[in-house]
């Protein structure tokens, strides 16, 4: 009785470790299967992603090629600053193609922060990806009706507010590129105001026509490398000081049509003051036209404006 009471205990402990090997393995005792997927997608590729601006729409376009994320991932597109601005989440998704290519646009305006993640089907999601919704645009001023404002990119992109206080103001926009050998670039014009917009070609070394500016140009290639080095510097250089008020003579031109740089007749001698001592430049004015409408202030205005910004466009 007590031996079968023994080897009935063995045999039902022998079937309950059977019974939780079959359980721990799956049934049958076979290798344990793959656990869940908790690895997450990588971070969306930056340079596999080209972001249009929020121009002429109020909408931020993220456009990935092939493999800017995983495939068929999950795509959030969101935007922190329109966030702050509205207090509201401001997002879209999208579902990426079997390529991990995408296109998905959010509300934006021009300089917000863009993050964008990627998430896997079984719901990993990515690091952010933080991008620009285009440049921050500057806002100029206007003080004084005519006034001008040189604004230079020296590369990337750049986005300017204007202005429309009163509501009748023109602008006109000249843009060029200093870059002589550039091509083409993109200029987008928006806003319920109308802006004229001239843009020049790209600034290149050429010939100048025939005529007084051509002789000109030509006496200055001649003569230039005969200088003294000390008269080719940086800043202006003058065999004297003159005082401001103290008047010089100069030849001017006094007809319209070809001049001859020999022909003595084709020159007036007149009496000019000088006005203005600047960094590059002096400025005289003829005594002939010397008045009320020629204020210091303007002539100031002129030769400040020369050595501030044109020098150094124009050198």
């Amino acid at each position: 009785m007590t031996r079968l009471r023994a080897a009935a205990e063995r045999a039902f402990g022998l079937a309950a470790i059977a019974g939780l090997a079959a359980a721990c393995g799956g049934g049958g005792g076979g290798p344990v299967g793959p656990g869940p997927d908790v690895t997450p997608p990588g971070v969306p590729v930056s340079a596999k992603i080209v972001v249009d601006p929020p121009i002429p729409t109020a909408l931020a376009r993220l456009t990935g090629s092939a493999g800017a994320v995983e495939n068929n991932a999950a795509v959030q597109l969101s935007n922190s600053s329109a966030a702050q601005r509205t207090g509201q989440p401001v997002i879209a998704t999208a579902t990426a193609a079997s390529d991990g290519a995408f296109s998905v646009s959010v509300p934006a305006q021009l300089g917000d922060q863009l993050e964008v993640t990627a998430a896997d089907a079984a719901g990993n999601v990515s690091g952010a990806l933080t991008l620009r919704a285009g440049p921050t645009p500057t806002t100029l001023t206007v003080v004084d009706r005519g006034d001008d404002h040189l604004l230079t990119l020296t590369s990337g992109e750049g986005a300017f507010n204007l202005p429309f206080t009163g509501g009748t103001e023109r602008y006109t926009l000249i843009v060029q590129s200093l870059n002589p050998g550039s091509g083409s670039f993109p200029l987008t014009v928006t806003g319920d105001r109308t802006a004229e917009v001239r843009v020049l070609a790209p600034s290149a070394i050429v010939e100048t026509p025939a005529g007084l500016e051509s002789e000109i140009r030509g006496l200055e290639r001649r003569v230039m490398p005969t200088l003294p080095r000390g008269s080719r510097g940086r800043r202006l250089q003058l065999s004297d000081d003159p005082a401001l008020g103290t008047t010089r003579t100069f030849n001017v031109v006094n007809r319209t049509g070809a001049v001859e740089l020999t022909n003595r007749s084709h020159f007036d001698e007149v009496t000019a003051r000088l006005r203005f001592k600047g960094d590059h430049t002096l400025i005289y004015v003829d005594t002939r036209a010397e008045g009320p409408n020629v204020t210091d202030a303007l002539v100031d205005k002129v030769g400040d404006r020369f050595d501030d910004q044109t020098y150094d466009v124009d050198r």
